[in-house]
């Protein structure tokens, strides 16, 4: 239980070292209205993907997943299918948004580190004065920080697609398609949850890793990729 406690309370802090916003809007925002309160003894890794809970939500049988990690489950058997943990049918418009322990959460601040990103943008500069067309894949684990990093590449000129695990398979596939055969497209950015597993993107010369993962096996995946 210390185990868990200890990291669920670096959260915020991997979050904000990676420019995503570790304040409370990194709990999410789920289909339910009634949001459910994590408890500081609640088990804060997701069982899909074995890394903390990022955006996280709780199915009807009490099961709690990274909201990503479940969507991608259940898109695979339409829109709902058996629970990964107890194999109950659950439905993705039932899952309730959850949220992170207040005492994880209460003394968070809005605040981001661009150390990463700047050294990021630092390579992909040089890619692009050196190698015009190279392709580079871009992973994080949270959300926040794909969505901060597709403002800031904006920002420097750059074109790119991205793959999240809430994306139908006809989007995925045309976000790869795109990536692959648009030479102006040189930057593909992925959640490490959903872009580690189960596709080809061999397109690709660079790789570019925002966190270590928790779970080294997901990162090897990655690079795999």
């Amino acid at each position: 239980r210390h185990y868990f406690k200890m990291f669920s309370a670096l959260l915020p802090l991997r979050i904000a070292c990676s420019g995503g916003d570790s304040g409370p809007k990194n709990a999410g925002k789920g289909k339910s209205d009634k949001p459910h309160q994590l408890g500081d003894d609640d088990d804060l890794d997701c069982p899909i993907c074995l890394q903390q809970l990022d955006n996280p939500c709780i199915s009807k049988c009490k099961h709690i997943f990274c909201r990503e990690c479940i969507e991608g489950t259940l898109m695979m058997h339409g829109s709902s299918g058996p629970c990964p943990i107890c194999r109950k049918n659950i439905k993705d418009k039932e899952l309730c948004q959850a949220l992170l322990p207040k005492s994880i959460l209460k003394d968070s601040k809005n605040f981001i580190f661009k150390s990463k990103f700047m050294r990021l943008l630092e390579e992909l500069k040089k890619i692009r004065k050196e190698e015009p067309e190279a392709k580079s894949l871009v992973f994080s684990q949270f959300i926040t920080t794909i969505e901060w990093i597709k403002q800031e590449l904006l920002k420097h000129g750059f074109q790119f697609r991205s793959l999240s695990g809430d994306m139908t398979m006809s989007k995925r596939a045309k976000a790869l398609r795109e990536f692959a055969n648009d030479p102006p497209t040189t930057i593909f950015l992925l959640s490490m949850r959903a872009g580690a597993v189960g596709i080809n993107l061999t397109q690709a010369n660079r790789v570019f890793i925002m966190e270590p993962a928790m779970n080294p096996a997901l990162e090897a995946q990655a690079i795999g990729r």
